[in-house]
Order: structure tokens, then C-alpha cells, then sequence
């Protein structure tokens, strides 16, 4: 997420005069390109974390005669290579929440007249914002408790 807002900081230093006429569709777009290639770096970056820290835990797995040092330096090691992998997933996680919010806001309003139509046709055919909002609440809180039952079972199984 501070990507995005380094991106967007610097895109607005570059060109101050984003405004107005076609030069303010063209730094627009610019603009929205650095954002898209910085979300995407940000994404790349949180998986590519994600995937040496498991190769990282894989590789600490290995089976060898072991002192006591070893096996304490490499539980240290295998605790820090988690916490990696847990904060780069929460990373993507909340770049996820933010591009949904994103996404559910920058679709237009509904007008006053058509409120009721699209609602009635929203029943039938659709969903209306207010709806994919609420639905995006909930499948936000089943995911949170779903991510504690999962760190339940993780947290039980060490201690066990």
C-alpha cells in the first residue's frame, strides 16, 4: 500500500498541471499506469517474499545430526521466515481489501429515478452497490475468522 501512495505523490510532483486539457488526460493516465506497475511491484515483491522464505523453510527441514545450537538457531531462523510469509500475505491481503473498495467506489452512483428500478431489477437480475458492499463486508469477516481458526489450529499444533 505505501507504494501505491509513493507512486502517486511523485506522479503529482512531476506533473502538477494534471488538470486540465488533453495534457491532463495524458498525466491521467500516466498516472494510472505508475499506480497499476507500482500495485503490481507490490504484488510481485509480497509473493516473491512469500516464496523464499518457504523455500527458506524447506530447506531448514532437512534431517542431519544436529547439536543443540543448530537446532535453536534454526528454529529462530524458521520463526523469522514465517513471520516473513505471514506479513507478506497480510500484505496482499489488505491490497486485495483496498483494490474491492476501490473497485466498489469508483462505480457510478445511481441516480434518484433509477434508484428504485435498478433496486427492483437489481433483485431480479443483479446486485445494486449497497448489496455488493454489504456482501463484500461479510466475506471480509468470514475471511477474518477464517485466517484466526486457521492460526487456532497452527498455534495448537506447535504447542501440542
Amino acid at each position: 500500500m505505501a507504494s501505491v501512495t509513493a507512486s502517486a505523490t511523485s506522479s503529482s510532483r512531476l506533473n502538477p498541471s494534471a488538470s486540465t486539457g488533453t495534457n491532463g488526460n495524458a498525466s491521467a493516465n500516466e498516472y494510472l499506469d505508475e499506480a497499476v506497475e507500482s500495485v503490481n511491484r507490490q504484488i510481485d515483491v509480497d509473493i516473491r517474499a512469500i516464496l523464499d522464505a518457504f523455500n527458506a523453510l524447506i530447506n531448514l527441514s532437512s534431517i542431519r545430526d544436529k547439536d543443540r545450537f543448530r537446532i535453536a538457531q534454526e528454529k529462530f531462523e524458521a520463526e523469522a521466515r514465517a513471520d516473513t510469509m505471514v506479513r507478506s500475505a497480510q500484505s496482499l491481503t489488505l491490497l486485495s481489501h483496498a483494490l474491492k473498495l476501490s473497485l466498489l467506489l469508483s462505480q457510478e452512483p445511481i441516480q434518484c429515478e433509477e434508484e428504485v428500478e435498478s433496486k427492483q431489477e437489481g433483485s431480479k437480475n443483479g446486485q445494486t452497490l449497497d448489496d455488493e458492499a454489504i456482501a463484500l463486508i461479510h466475506s471480509t469477516a468470514k475471511s477474518k475468522e477464517e485466517c484466526a481458526r486457521y492460526i487456532e489450529e497452527i498455534l495448537g499444533k506447535n504447542t501440542g
